[in-house]
């Protein structure tokens, strides 16, 4: 019993862990996109 619930927390923690990572990530991957974007427009109207 206490072993599951062990393996329980450390999968729910794992997950916690993944899902933050992926957000940064998306972030990330976000405002790469936004400034290549801004950098593209600065460079077709001069």
């Amino acid at each position: 019993m206490f072993v599951t619930l062990r393996l329980l927390c450390v999968l729910v923690v794992c997950l916690f862990m993944f899902k933050i990572y992926m957000y940064i990530l998306f972030v990330s991957l976000y405002l790469c996109i936004v400034y290549l974007c801004s950098q593209l427009c600065f460079f077709n109207t001069h």
